[in-house]
């Protein structure tokens, strides 16, 4: 299992060159292969919504806050309003890693917000816990995006429980009671649900977003459960 979590700086230099609002978002590979991904980027200069979804905050596997990205785009290249990310915390030890991240990118709202995500990675027991920390003094609506590889297949959600199939492998994934889980379709009107391995190629792909509403300070948990690989 190998995870990769993203709370670095956005995008390249002082025009944040090739930066997506995607801030402490993650990807998984297990069973030697993709499974929760970042979709990529599939275009630069020909399609204006198709650039704009796949950099935004909602094309990732992250926190969405109030509909917003988590920085704002100027153009298909340029970015107004940045999030500042920095890692709070890196834990690694026989077995387990564990790493936490925060982003200041919807302080900007009129309730300010600050985003720390902790991961921590069991190899013992094969899971993936997730804790979003919502800091701040009002209330918000927040959409937790789950993307997969395009050869994952899902089974209906039960509650906050989806079971996800990586070929004979079982993936299973578990948001807080506070949310409502659900299966996005791939659709072009909104765009949504879309991986994208080179450019100008798109492929439909699987969907979760857990939903939710905070006030005040929120934790919101979740685990990604990883059966043991074929024998």
């Amino acid at each position: 299992i190998s995870v990769l979590f993203d709370c670095g700086e956005h995008g390249l230099g002082s025009i944040a060159a090739h930066g997506h609002a995607d801030s402490l978002g993650f990807a998984l590979r297990a069973f030697g292969t993709d499974v929760f991904v970042d979709p990529g980027t599939y275009d630069y200069f020909t399609y204006p919504a198709w650039r704009s979804y796949f950099r935004s905050t909602r094309a990732h596997n992250t926190v969405e806050i109030d509909g917003l990205d988590q920085s704002t785009m100027l153009g298909p290249f340029m970015w107004g309003q940045r999030a500042t990310s920095r890692c709070l915390e890196w834990q690694p030890s026989p077995g387990s890693v564990r790493v936490r991240g925060e982003h200041d990118g919807y302080m900007r709202l009129p309730a300010p917000a600050t985003h720390r995500r902790t991961l921590q990675l069991d190899a013992p027991t094969r899971t993936l816990a997730i804790e979003d920390e919502i800091v701040s003094e009002g209330a918000h609506q927040v959409a937790l995006h789950f993307h997969l590889a395009e050869h994952c297949e899902l089974e209906p959600p039960v509650g906050q429980r989806c079971v996800i199939r990586v070929g004979a492998q079982r993936v299973t994934l578990r948001v807080d009671p506070s949310l409502e889980l659900a299966v996005l379709p791939s659709s072009e009107d909104p765009i949504q649900g879309w991986v994208s391995r080179g450019y100008h190629h798109k492929v439909a792909a699987p969907l979760l977003v857990a939903r939710g509403r905070t006030s005040g300070n929120t934790r919101l948990r979740c685990t990604i459960e990883l059966s043991a690989p074929a024998g």
